[in-house]
């Protein structure tokens, strides 16, 4: 498996967030999990998120998000 990890600091968009990489804080067979912080513009918010990386043959393009913090912060 050749996948490398995202950068700290990188950020990756979607149509109501915004997350940015703190660290990978691990790595399966498929991919990396990463700290990141969730930024929220419509709420002005933010917390502490994993995201989970799936990375195939096929496709590159799967995240999964997982709230590490009970709330989001404003």
């Amino acid at each position: 498996n050749n996948i490398t990890s995202l950068p700290k600091g990188f950020v990756l968009y979607s149509e109501r967030y915004q997350y940015t990489i703190t660290k990978v804080i691990g790595r399966g067979a498929n991919g990396y999990v990463y700290l990141a912080t969730l930024f929220s513009p419509k709420h002005n918010a933010s917390c502490q998120v994993a995201l989970k990386e799936w990375a195939s043959m096929d496709s590159y393009d799967q995240i999964e998000e997982r709230r590490v913090g009970k709330e989001c912060r404003s």
